[in-house]
């Protein structure tokens, strides 16, 4: 038996054994959160250029279109201290269109975040911004290539939450949990995932020099 103080033990003479701070998944070392984080930059502006492509003509015809609506509606002449009317059937039907282009963006967004992050990514693993990074999605257990249900949950619980802003009231709540979601990376022992990874059952991981030579 070992006495007090020997490596290994600690002074009561308890064995004890030793903590991995980290994991290294199929041999690879975890991402560290620049590289997670400069990887989303690159990917939010992929995503959000044609969504805001779309978004942004839209909104300026629909504030032009309630425009014209409301000086249509002015009389020849007016008396300055009377406010000019504004036909309330028009404002209804402004605010029909505004909630209507709302929820269109916010399938849009859906939609396509779920091709990039579940239909795209998972065949190798990484996104563009990934790729740019050289760090890969793997299985946490292993290391090995994820499959799509890996790939669509990690989508459940990251972009796809933004469904969850069309139930009224809930929108907060979903941005308090993206920011929670982002940071969980930081303080999370051993594997340092967000919570979408912990949902996924999947892990970040820094290429190594026998990956990039095989993607080559």
């Amino acid at each position: 038996m070992q006495g007090y103080g020997a490596p290994g033990y600690p002074a009561g003479g308890v064995a004890f054994a030793p903590v991995v701070e980290y994991t290294r998944p199929g041999g690879r070392e975890l991402a560290v959160a620049t590289d997670r984080l400069i990887a989303r930059i690159i990917d939010a502006v992929i995503i959000n250029l044609p969504i805001l492509l779309i978004e942004i003509p839209l909104a300026v015809w629909l504030g032009l279109w309630f425009i014209d609506r409301f000086e249509l509606n002015q009389p020849a002449s007016t008396d300055p201290n009377e406010p000019p009317p504004v036909d309330g059937g028009d404002v209804l039907l402004f605010m029909g269109l505004l909630f209507a282009l709302i929820v269109g963006v916010t399938l849009l967004s859906a939609l396509i975040t779920y091709l990039y992050d579940v239909v795209y990514m998972h065949r190798r693993g990484q996104t563009i911004g990934k790729r740019v990074m050289k760090i890969r999605v793997v299985r946490v257990e292993d290391g090995g290539p994820i499959e799509l249900r890996h790939a669509r949950r990690r989508w459940m619980a990251q972009d796809g939450m933004v469904l969850l802003t069309l139930i009224p009231l809930v929108g907060s709540f979903v941005g308090i949990y993206n920011w929670i979601d982002s940071l969980w990376l930081l303080w999370d022992k051993p594997n340092r995932q967000c919570l979408h990874d912990k949902y996924g059952k999947t892990a970040v991981v820094k290429l190594t020099a026998t990956d990039l030579e095989a993607a080559a």
